[in-house]
């Protein structure tokens, strides 16, 4: 939306919403005071059509037009606004003002995960699993130890921003006759998971490979 033109009587000519997010928004109204002095107006939001119970500070609109902007905080994620921007003019009393609507997004999920059979390796141990992003930027790493406060990780990898499970891997060092506890975790915007903790390790001497004890 440009800057209107002035001219006329003061009136608010539109408003919008931009950068929208679970929580927060910035909130924008035109404006041409028209050269009147006096002319003031409020950006006011609210849930419920035709009430805006909350009403940002009194703004001089001055006496020319005007693009303007309030950053609003503590909404609702998944939740439509109504959206009213208001002009006043305090000798004459006119007003007017603009309605529209925005929805803020929906809050971030955290993601799934799942450990999977270990693979034998000449070097180690290749560990498999697999991660959900839940449709946010995600990252996972497998956590390995001898004991369940772990003290070593694999390298973070991305698993994408899908809403579908992704194939998770990761490489450990292991020795026959060695046992290493182990988790998967993952993180994104919704918040950080971890696989339930279990036991990988080549029994010495045995054949088949690694084994994975939940």
């Amino acid at each position: 939306m440009s800057t209107p033109e002035q001219g006329g009587s003061p009136r608010a000519v539109g408003c919008f919403a931009t950068d929208i997010t679970p929580t927060t928004a910035m909130l924008w109204g035109a404006v041409n005071p028209a050269g009147v002095e006096g002319t003031y107006g409020y950006f006011m939001w609210g849930t419920i059509t035709g009430e805006f119970p909350f009403t940002s500070k009194l703004i001089d609109f001055g006496l020319t037009p005007q693009l303007l902007n309030y950053q609003v905080s503590g909404l609702t994620p998944a939740t439509t606004y109504n959206f009213m921007f208001s002009c006043n003019q305090d000798t004459t009393g006119a007003y007017n003002a603009v309605v529209v609507t925005f929805a803020t997004l929906a809050a971030p999920v955290a993601p799934t995960v799942a450990m999977g059979d270990p693979t034998e390796l000449v070097d180690g141990v290749a560990l498999h699993g697999v991660v959900n992003p839940e449709g946010s930027l995600t990252s996972y790493y497998f956590e390995y130890g001898p004991t369940t406060s772990y003290g070593s990780s694999t390298g973070t990898v991305s698993a994408g921003s899908g809403s579908a499970p992704v194939e998770a891997t990761g490489h450990i060092t292991a020795r026959p006759g060695t046992a290493y506890h182990c988790r998967l975790v993952a993180s994104n915007a919704g918040g950080t998971t971890a696989s339930p903790d279990a036991t990988v390790g080549i029994p010495e001497g045995t054949p088949g490979g690694p084994r994975l004890a939940p």
